[in-house]
């Protein structure tokens, strides 16, 4: 009946289109298999990540961790291919932390996981969700049976992975397709509730404001130089590792060595200064000769080296002062204004007032709502403050709401005299934009997509991509100038 050179299976195991059918120790050679040639991809990253961690993580992201396998995961039981994906898991988990240079806790790789939008870098376990994906494969094909083993113990293991209300039952997955992405959101809703639970208020407030709308953008955009999208490899890994609260193995210059012992915020005219405690000897034989001659000789050297050592690495570090953040996230928004054909002005309202010579815009939009000028103030806050730590470990963006308040409470009365509608456009650290400032990006956006012939949500995307990478960036230069614990980390974020 079948021609000579049709290939026959004999046994119960065979590979088609990819995937393996056949029993446990079938499936767990053919991962294995494939892990060996993704471990080849993943060798290379790491070799990408010497020169540039960001397009290594791009990638990794992109192409390398969950999407690598997402047909087996699809296609083959979660019974029958859990285990061996576990292993594909921790090679992915030791590739990110050599491209990253990051001492992965149990908690961040946790977080890493995550998708994005839960203030997560995307690195979807295979493992994990498996059984999410094996459910939507079966469900959107039509071959969902109420008897299927494989099938019972997919949901079983779903069930047991998300919360109570987030249950499905086996006739689900009969009658309508159920879509991967639902699936696997659900599974990440209860992993960020278990790690909000077993977390500190200061890392609950981080991982709200880092799951805040827009927080991650900074981590999809494409890593540009030309586009002024890319980070340098000292700034990304260094906020990766504030993001998921690790310490980084490097420092500035690559080593161990910091120009600072004690980084004071605001020294001389609003920048950092890097204090380096050194103990030097008068009888040292470098400098013993002119000791005997001159006093303060030996400090006098040792003062001479030291700024040798460090000023470059200082110079090109002292951009990361709460001012430069400022003017920077000022100028990327006026830059969208102008394109949106918006005549936008820079720094208007100083001395315009009696109440103050503090000025109510760092941006002034003409004819914004209702033909009255805009006065746009942009402030960055930090979840981690003290007076709203409480409030942002519980709901998020409280800290940039109370900021917004008290701009209100400033401002209001200056920009009513001057018939200006007021609006205070407020960023935390961690990426969590105010509610006024969604909104006013958003109403932004609307009209560089009229003017540029894109959808509104490219636009929108690719506009908080460069906003938070720029925030990004400061943030790290901060975090860099001092190379300190972590422990003191968050106070310079």
């Amino acid at each position: 009946m079948f021609p000579d050179s049709m290939k026959a299976f004999h046994t119960p195991n065979l590979d088609i289109l990819g995937a393996p059918i056949g029993d446990y120790i079938h499936c767990a050679k053919f991962i294995a298999s494939k892990r060996v040639e993704a471990l080849k991809l993943l060798s290379r990253l790491q070799d990408v990540a010497v020169i540039d961690p960001q397009v290594a993580f791009t990638l990794l992201h992109v192409c390398g961790s969950f999407c690598r396998l997402a047909h087996i995961a699809r296609s083959t039981p979660p019974s029958l291919s859990s285990d061996p994906l576990q292993i594909v898991d921790m090679a992915v988990k030791e590739c990110f932390a050599t491209c990253s240079a990051l001492d992965l806790t149990e908690h961040a790789w946790q977080q890493a996981q995550l998708g994005l939008r839960y203030g997560g870098l995307g690195l979807r376990s295979l493992a994990l969700h498996a059984c999410a994906a094996y459910i939507a494969s079966i469900s959107s094909l039509g071959f969902a049976d109420v008897d299927n083993q494989h099938l019972k113990h997919a949901v079983s293991t779903f069930n047991g992975l998300v919360s109570t209300q987030d249950t499905i039952l086996i006739g689900s997955t009969v009658d309508s397709p159920i879509p991967q992405k639902a699936l696997s959101f659900k599974i990440d809703t209860e992993q960020f509730r278990a790690l909000l639970d077993s977390s500190s208020p200061a890392n609950k407030a981080r991982l709200l404001s880092a799951s805040a709308s827009h927080a991650s953008s900074w981590l999809s955009v494409v890593p540009s130089v030309e586009l002024g999208l890319h980070l340098d490899p000292h700034e990304f890994c260094a906020h990766l590792g504030v993001h998921v609260e690790v310490g980084s193995n490097l420092t500035p210059d690559g080593s161990r060595s910091r120009p600072a012992d004690v980084l004071v915020r605001d020294w001389i005219t609003g920048r950092f200064a890097a204090f380096d405690f050194t103990v030097s000897s008068p009888l040292s034989v470098a400098s013993l000769n002119q000791a005997c001659i001159t006093s303060g000789f030996a400090a006098l050297s040792a003062e001479t080296r030291k700024h040798k050592a460090n000023d470059p690495k200082c110079s090109e570090l002292g951009g990361g002062d709460v001012v430069s953040r400022h003017n920077k996230l000022r100028d990327i928004l006026a830059e969208s204004c102008r394109r949106a054909h918006l005549g936008v002005q820079v720094e208007m309202g100083n001395n315009l007032t009696n109440h103050s010579h503090t000025r109510p815009a760092d941006l002034l939009v003409p004819n914004w709502v209702l033909g009255k000028p805009a006065a746009f103030d942009l402030s960055v806050t930090s979840p981690l403050n003290p007076t709203t730590l409480l409030e942002a470990s519980v709901t998020t963006g409280v800290a940039a709401l109370t900021t917004e308040l008290r701009k209100h409470s400033s401002n209001d009365t200056k920009c009513k005299e001057l018939d200006w509608v007021y609006v205070p456009l407020v960023v935390e650290s961690y990426g969590a934009w105010g509610k006024e400032a969604l909104e006013s990006i958003s109403q932004l956006a609307s009209r560089l997509a009229t003017c540029s012939s894109k959808a509104k949500s490219v636009v929108l995307t690719e506009l908080y991509g460069r906003l938070n990478l720029h925030l990004v960036r400061a943030n790290a230069i901060a975090i860099l100038a001092c190379s300190l614990g972590q422990s003191d980390v968050g106070r310079y974020s």
